[in-house]
């Protein structure tokens, strides 16, 4: 591995006391899920399990591009939250992820070297965060629509370290309760009733 620089440290979040909390909740709530695989690998390359580490390391051997990795979790986001279970975790998928994934590949080829230590991984954006690319309701429909004119601290930053916004994932209407069977312009479905008291932080991470 080379080029790969460590993300700041020093960031600065809107409620204080959680500088890194919202980082995670972003990545994880893509990368990690108890429900069966049905991503085709890439080569001998097992998407579904794959750390960051080893997608650099196939992106810099030539095995896997930024594409194929968006390609992939599109097509579970696909297969999970809007067929199948239909969880319906996520409010929105970005049009331009593809196209952004592509930018990161050519920058990559030409240089040789990541843009960042977060270089084409895509990552899923609670959707009371801004994103320019993107609408942010806060899970409201009184929001539906509504466009900011740029993005929000930590997403400027994810996206500068070279990550992918792949997605909006849903939440109680504003966040606005700790606990709720979340009443969000776009509902989670019934297969997942049980698990209707989710805090309203992690309301739409499935």
């Amino acid at each position: 591995m080379k080029n790969f620089s460590s993300v700041p440290t020093d960031a600065r979040c809107i409620r204080p006391g959680a500088a890194w909390r919202p980082f995670a909740a972003l990545i994880t709530a893509l990368l990690l899920s108890p429900w069966p695989a049905v991503t085709q690998p890439v080569g001998n390359i097992e998407l579904i399990e794959l750390t960051i580490s080893e997608a650099h390391q196939a992106m810099l051997a030539g095995t896997l591009t930024s594409r194929e990795l968006v390609v992939a979790y599109l097509d579970r986001i696909n297969a999970f939250d809007k067929r199948g279970p239909a969880f319906n975790a996520t409010i929105m998928t970005n049009p331009r992820a593809l196209a952004r994934a592509d930018e990161l590949h050519t920058a990559l080829q030409r240089t040789g070297a990541p843009t960042g230590p977060l270089h084409g991984i895509p990552f899923i954006v609670k959707d009371n965060y801004d994103t320019w690319d993107m609408p942010m309701t806060g899970g409201s429909a009184s929001l539906e629509g509504s466009m900011p004119a740029d993005d929000a601290y930590q997403v400027r930053n994810i996206r500068e370290a070279g990550a992918i916004v792949l997605a909006k994932s849903n939440l109680a209407e504003l966040a606005f309760t700790e606990t709720a069977d979340p009443e969000t312009l776009i509902r989670l479905t019934e297969a997942i009733e049980d698990l209707r008291r989710a805090g309203a932080i992690v309301a739409g991470d499935f």
